[in-house]
């Protein structure tokens, strides 16, 4: 009868390598590395060339332990005190392809708020220089009625009231004209105001005036440059911006 090989003690417990401890988990953390360069990379802009090197530490780790997930299955008493580093591999593999993603939308993210800020800033200050150019200009008219003389030797009531009609006429063309002007200039960039704070939810009224009525007279002018003043320095405060 043959003796059966009497087999080897197993290593108590105790005596085991701690997993983070052991050579390969040292290499996963070392290879931390890549990701942490891509980190930086992507940091300043250098997109591509950041998750390249970040993926370059994300296949050094599965490479490290492609036999040991292979092998994952097994159920052997003597490569079970390598689970814990498995899970350990796992966790630090997760991170190197995880936090480049969330870093790269992070800063996708905070610059799409900081160019919307931006262009919010430059419509406000638009939009003030537009109600400064219509406060401006809004006199070129007004209603400059001037009273004729109606004294004299020969002054007849006929005359008296023709000279009262041809003022008053004067002034009514000197006063469509103005407006006539003040709607070719600003018509358009008064058109886009609107569509701006229209998509802003922004009132389009200036007190009791609404502001999408006809622009017929002066009053319609001066709603809107008052409008159009207080609404951009609301955003330029609103931004931490000096009006």
């Amino acid at each position: 009868m043959v003796d059966a090989p009497i087999p080897e003690p197993r290593e108590p417990v105790e005596n085991r390598e701690h997993p983070l401890l052991s050579k390969r988990t040292g290499v996963a953390v070392a290879l931390l590395a890549f990701p942490a360069i891509g980190l930086g990379l992507i940091s300043v802009q250098a997109v591509a060339l950041g998750f390249i090197v970040s993926v370059i530490g994300t296949i050094g780790i599965i490479w490290l332990y492609l036999k040991d997930f292979a092998h994952y299955q097994s159920r052997d008493e003597n490569i079970q005190s390598s689970l814990t580093e498995r899970w350990i591999a796992v966790i630090i593999l997760i991170v190197t392809m995880i936090a480049p993603i969330c870093e790269y939308r992070y800063i996708v993210d905070n610059g799409i708020v900081k160019t919307n800020s931006k262009q919010e800033i430059d419509m406000a200050r638009r939009w003030i220089d537009l109600s400064n150019d219509i406060l401006a200009d809004v006199h070129s008219a007004t209603f400059d009625f001037r009273m004729p003389s109606t004294t004299g030797i020969g002054m007849t009531q006929g005359l008296r009231s023709r000279l009262w009609e041809e003022e008053s006429q004067r002034s009514i063309e000197s006063l469509n004209s103005g407006i006539a002007s003040l709607k070719q200039k600003y018509s358009g960039r008064l058109a886009q105001t609107q569509i701006e704070m229209k998509n802003r939810n922004i009132s389009m009224t200036q007190g009791i005036i609404p502001l999408e009525r006809p622009l017929v007279n002066t009053f319609s002018f001066e709603a809107w440059a008052s409008k159009l003043g207080g609404e951009g320095r609301q955003i330029l405060m609103k931004n931490g911006e000096t009006p």
